[in-house]
């Protein structure tokens, strides 16, 4: 018995190094390409701010950030979105700026501000769906400080129902990480069914599922009665 039980153990540890190290060249992938395309957003962000009249003064903090953005300047980056916050903090480009400047401090190495940002727009952001990357976002951060609590805590922010299965799908990263094999299953297995609209991120979670020794073809879809 005991032989069957040190077995055992080691075939889940086995199975948790898979997943991290699938984590570790896949688990950004979503949320990275999103932030890019934020990056595009910004531009159209600008432009809108042009087009307001009553927003003239938005357009100059606007420019500060995109100076901060073209020159990596992550303390002006930061300056322009607290400034974007405090005077605008109700519209949606308030979170737009913000979640732009997060990737920016990131990248910068500056950890501990990019939560602050993303952590307002998880907080006061206005937009359901910038509100879901936000939220996306600083699980990453968290789990890459080892701050798997909290990283959790954040993942139960309400968002969307489009963003269930990308926020089990980090969830189940989070316990990977713990090493908790049955609530890893769990969330993944709530994951797969959550992502029937976007097969490639589907298939991703279908293969650390295998992983674990699930059979998705065993899984109810979402939405349909259990037998």
């Amino acid at each position: 018995m005991a032989k069957h039980l040190k077995n055992l153990n080691l075939e889940e540890q086995e199975q948790l190094e898979q997943l991290k190290g699938f984590w570790a060249e896949y688990g950004r992938l979503i949320t990275l390409t999103a932030v890019v395309l934020l990056v595009v957003i910004v531009g159209w962000v600008g432009w809108q701010f042009w087009q307001n009249q009553q927003a003239r003064g938005a357009a100059v903090i606007y420019d500060k950030l995109n100076e901060a953005l073209v020159r990596n300047d992550a303390d002006q980056a930061k300056q322009a979105v607290t400034e974007i916050q405090e005077q605008y903090g109700r519209a949606t480009y308030a979170s737009q700026s913000a979640l732009v400047a997060a990737n920016l401090l990131y990248n910068q190495g500056q950890l501990d501000s990019a939560k602050e940002i993303l952590s307002w727009v998880t907080e006061h952001g206005r937009d359901p769906g910038l509100k879901g990357l936000a939220v996306l976002r600083l699980a990453d951060i968290l789990m890459d400080q080892k701050d798997y609590d909290r990283a959790l805590a954040v993942l139960a922010t309400e968002v969307p129902e489009a963003f269930a299965g990308l926020v089990n799908d980090k969830r189940g990263m989070v316990y990977v990480a713990q090493g908790k094999i049955e609530e890893a299953k769990a969330a993944y297995s709530q994951a797969y069914r959550g992502l029937a609209m976007l097969p490639e991120s589907q298939q991703m979670v279908a293969n650390k599922l295998s992983v674990l020794g699930v059979d998705v073809t065993t899984l109810v879809p979402a939405g349909e009665p259990r037998s």
